[in-house]
């Protein structure tokens, strides 16, 4: 008995406020939303340009990114069980709101992760979608981004994040000091659904599979 073929990836190139974007779709699903155009065009050569039957999708994005409410898109990103679930907490992070790569660790029940996360927030595939702009850095600044920090700076503002720049450095304005870092780890879990009560197999496999995780360069 003969396996089924492989579903197809389909995609296509759009500009948006931003600038031009590559999405590719699998099965009706979203592999990928990557700012640098032909990253995965490259990689796969199964890939299908069909831009017409990925229209809807198309003009959901857009309208998202222009600020109007959130519609839950069909996301399917590839990769490690870790990444996933750090994947899942960071789609609970509200417009207009940051955490802090900490704060994420702790909130899925790794707290000494902080590294781990901005890891996989540099492997994210699916970008703006899955939000890793709205992570940072303890002390406020912003981190990284692959696609650059003045690209994060604009679209957390554009969220209504008020941003500083105070030499060459972008900071969330007034979002951390001492008090404030002290502790908003319970409350940032509750924030974003993620419990800290894993069971003891699932909190080893994830510390487990955040060791194995390989290094990337960082696009958080």
């Amino acid at each position: 008995m003969s396996s089924p073929a492989p579903l197809l990836l389909h995609g296509t190139s759009f500009r948006c406020r931003y600038g031009l974007l590559t999405l590719t779709v699998q099965g009706g699903k979203i592999k990928s939303l990557d700012c640098t155009v032909g990253r995965n065009v490259r990689k796969s050569s199964s890939l299908s340009p069909d831009p017409d039957a990925l229209s809807p999708l198309v003009d959901r994005i857009l309208s998202y990114l222009e600020g109007k409410p959130f519609e839950d898109l069909p996301l399917e990103p590839e990769g490690t069980p870790f990444q996933k679930k750090v994947w899942e907490a960071l789609r609970r992070i509200p417009r207009g709101q940051v955490a802090s790569y900490a704060e994420v660790a702790h909130a899925i029940g790794l707290p000494s992760g902080a590294r781990a996360v901005a890891q996989a927030c540099g492997a994210n595939p699916i970008i703006f979608l899955i939000p890793c702009h709205r992570v940072v850095a303890s002390d406020g600044t912003l981190g990284g981004y692959g696609p650059g920090l003045r690209l994060k700076a604009s679209v957390l503002g554009d969220e209504g994040v008020r941003i500083e720049k105070r030499g060459t450095l972008w900071t969330i304005a007034g979002m951390y000091n001492s008090a404030r870092a002290a502790s908003k780890h319970d409350s940032l879990a509750q924030r974003l659904g993620v419990s800290d009560a894993w069971d003891r197999r699932e909190s080893e496999a994830s510390r487990r599979d955040s060791r194995e995780t390989p290094r990337a360069p960082r696009r958080v």
